[in-house]
């Protein structure tokens, strides 16, 4: 996922999208605290890319994010394991690690705890995040002597409805169109 930071430069990283849906919008899950998230804050345009080298296929994505509903979060957030959710709560992510066994005791920790209590709350810093897409290009690979590869590209319209991305009220999609890309 691409985005730029607050000095307007472009940062990039994988991510999982947890789900890709038919209304043109992907899923993931992080905290609102880390690089990622304050950028998301400050500019809530992305661009993912998707690559399957062993299919010849990709998929290159561009839209804006807000934040899932609290709802959302908070049952993914019950469906991931216990060590997983601890390391959420202990590990402040992206900063720097001064000793990883140190993080491991504090995972181990608070997984012990978690288990005891049953699990832990979502941390309130911990987002899922709506991807809003504007913009889909299928790239599939085609004849390899003339690189003559298939693009195909869907846009459409999208307006805000809240005020942030962290409002979670969605937006105004338009209707797709499509064109053929040259390769």
């Amino acid at each position: 996922m691409a985005t730029v930071t607050k000095d307007n430069k472009p940062d990039n990283r994988f991510m999982i999208a947890k789900e890709v849906n038919e209304d043109g919008t992907l899923i993931f899950y992080t905290n609102q605290d880390s690089a990622l998230g304050e950028e998301l804050q400050n500019n809530p345009n992305v661009s993912c890319n998707f690559y399957w080298p062993d299919l010849g296929r990709s998929a290159r994505v561009r839209g804006q994010v807000e934040h899932c509903t609290k709802e959302e979060s908070n049952e993914y957030w019950k469906s991931r394991s216990m060590e997983k959710q601890a390391n959420a709560v202990v590990s402040n992510q992206g900063d720097q690690l001064q000793s990883k066994e140190g993080l491991e005791e504090k995972v181990e920790q608070k997984t012990k705890e978690a288990k005891e209590a049953g699990g832990l709350n979502r941390p309130d810093d911990w987002h899922g995040y709506r991807v809003w897409c504007d913009s889909i290009e299928l790239w599939a690979e085609g004849e390899a002597k003339a690189n003559m590869h298939n693009r195909i590209q869907w846009d459409r319209q999208i307006q805000r409805k809240g005020k942030d991305p962290t409002d979670a009220q969605g937006f105004k999609a338009g209707e797709w169109s499509h064109k053929l890309l040259q390769p």
